[in-house]
C-alpha cells in the first residue's frame, strides 16, 4: 500500500499536468509551456527516484550489493550535494549551514553509496525540518574518526519513534499531515550501507528541539593508500 500511494502521486501528478499543457490557452503561452514541462520533468524525476531506492533496498535483501570502496575526500563530494539542498531549503524559507572542519576527509567508501546517503539525511532534513528549515551539516575529526552529523531545528522525534527509524517501510505518523511523501526506505538504506562500510549512525532528537543524525567513519592517512574491495 505504501508503495502504490508513493507512485500514484507523481503519476496522478504528471498525467494532470500533461492533459492541461496539451489545451490551447497552454499551448499559445511558452511560459505556461516550460511550466508544465517542468513539471512533468519533475515528476519524471521523482519516478525514477523512487524506481531507483526499491531497486537498492532489493539489492541489499538479496545481498547481490557491491560496495566498491576507493579513496574518496568528502570535501570534494559535498558541493555538488549541497548546492542542491541549498536550493530546496530556500524554496522553502530555509537555509543550509555547513560546518565542516578545514582541510581534506580521506574515507575509504563507495561515492555512490556515500553520497546516496548523504543526500538521505538532507532530503530528510529538509522534509522534516518544519516551514522554514534551518539545516546544519558538520562534523570533527577525532584522531582517526570523524564524527559527522545532520540537523535540523524541527519538531523532532518522540522516543517510541526513534527506536523504529531504521526499519524498513518505517514512517514517523504525522496525523492528518500527508504533504511528506515516501517510502520509508531512505533511512533503512542509509543503515544498511553504514552497516556495509562498517559505520556507525545513531539518531538523537528530542520533541521541539530538532533531529540530528551522527556518523562515524574512520579517516584514511593521507598517504596510505586505500585498500580495494568489493563487500
Amino acid at each position: 500500500n505504501n508503495v502504490t500511494r508513493v507512485f500514484n502521486t507523481p503519476i496522478g501528478t504528471r498525467s494532470q499536468a500533461t492533459d492541461i499543457s496539451v489545451g490551447p490557452k497552454i499551448t499559445a503561452d511558452p511560459d505556461n509551456v516550460q511550466r508544465f514541462a517542468r513539471i512533468i520533468k519533475h515528476e519524471d524525476k521523482r519516478m525514477n527516484d523512487q524506481v531507483e531506492k526499491v531497486l537498492q533496498i532489493s539489492r541489499i535483501e538479496k545481498g547481490n550489493f557491491e560496495i566498491k570502496k576507493e579513496r574518496v575526500d568528502l570535501k570534494e563530494l559535498l558541493p555538488p550535494l549541497l548546492g542542491g539542498i541549498t536550493v530546496r531549503a530556500e524554496e522553502c524559507g530555509g537555509e543550509l549551514h555547513s560546518r565542516m572542519p578545514e582541510g581534506a576527509l580521506t574515507l575509504n567508501a563507495d561515492p555512490v553509496h556515500l553520497s546516496n546517503i548523504l543526500h538521505n539525511l538532507l532530503d530528510n532534513a529538509v522534509k522534516y525540518g518544519g516551514n522554514n528549515p534551518e539545516i546544519t551539516i558538520g562534523g570533527r575529526r577525532k584522531g582517526d574518526q570523524f564524527y559527522m552529523y545532520v540537523a535540523d531545528e524541527g519538531p523532532g522525534i518522540s522516543k517510541e519513534h526513534q527506536d523504529h527509524l531504521f526499519e524498513k517501510f518505517y514512517r514517523v505518523p504525522t496525523g492528518d499531515v500527508h504533504d511528506v511523501k515516501g517510502f520509508g526506505l531512505g533511512l533503512f538504506y542509509v543503515y544498511q550501507i553504514g552497516r556495509a562500510h562498517g559505520w556507525t549512525i545513531r539518531v538523537e532528537s528530542k520533541e521541539g528541539e530538532g533531529t540530528t543524525f551522527h556518523l562515524r567513519m574512520p579517516l584514511l592517512a593521507v598517504d596510505k593508500p586505500a585498500a580495494a574491495n568489493v563487500g
